[in-house]
């Protein structure tokens, strides 16, 4: 048996004893946001240093690896097509619009990702920030949104509270910042995602520490790379196969 092999048992083996076998529905992709399959999506730099573009260009096609779509990179607005489908900027904070948006003629950022702009940052802090914002503009959602979350609504709360002074630092009236907060923070029913499992390990989790209902304290992590289940939901929610 090659190694190859033996390395692909143990990690089925892994799965099965977490419970984490049904790959296609592991993460949380917001049906109306996902991208028509075998497209290819025009990502352009609105400003930012040739290194960061590199950064960029090397880590965000680590999501298309089995899956139908393409990235096609552009160093500025007069050299890219008129539909642009991602527009990254490095000012203001991290963020980015989820999926298909629809507004793919504009001028304006989808994606920000400013603190890799940070002289402090590590580079695998860069990476991480670099992948969870390319994992929205796939459509993906935060883990914890999964109608699965496993550690109480009161959590939840807590990051609702958490998110309403970034929202007023980026411009919000008090009023927009707590209804936008509420809005992106709550669960999402099966209904609207396509979701089952909860990953603690993707890429899409927050990580954070918090007080559970029995007094017991739990960390998630922040993570660096894509997760199994990252993987292998992106590679079944756009499948190289019609």
């Amino acid at each position: 048996m090659s190694n190859l092999t033996k390395n692909s048992l143990i990690v089925i083996i892994g799965l099965y004893g977490l419970g984490l076998t049904n790959l296609s529905n592991s993460a949380v992709l917001v049906k109306e946001k996902r991208w028509h399959n075998h497209s290819t999506l025009n990502v352009v730099f609105l400003n930012g240093e040739p290194a960061l573009h590199s950064k960029v260009k090397m880590l965000a096609p680590l999501w298309l690896e089995g899956t139908s779509l393409k990235f096609s990179f552009f160093d500025s607005l007069d050299t890219a097509p008129e539909d642009t489908h991602i527009r990254i900027s490095f000012t203001s904070h991290n963020g980015s619009r989820l999926g298909a948006h629809g507004e793919y003629k504009s001028s304006f950022a989808t994606m920000n990702l400013a603190d890799v702009m940070s002289q402090d940052i590590s580079e695998r802090s860069i990476q991480r920030i670099i992948l969870h914002e390319f994992g929205h503009a796939l459509g993906l959602e935060h883990e914890y949104r999964n109608i699965n979350w496993p550690y109480g609504q009161h959590i939840i709360e807590k990051f609702t509270e958490e998110c309403i002074p970034r929202m007023r630092q980026i411009g919000h009236d008090p009023e927009v910042a707590e209804q936008r907060c509420h809005d992106i923070n709550q669960s999402i029913s099966k209904k609207l995602a396509l979701t089952t499992a909860y990953d603690e390990r993707s890429i899409m989790n927050y990580p954070a520490s918090f007080a559970l209902d029995n007094g017991m304290n739990k960390t998630i992590e922040a993570t660096h790379t894509l997760s199994i289940l990252d993987k292998h939901a992106i590679k079944r929610w756009y499948p190289k196969s019609p």
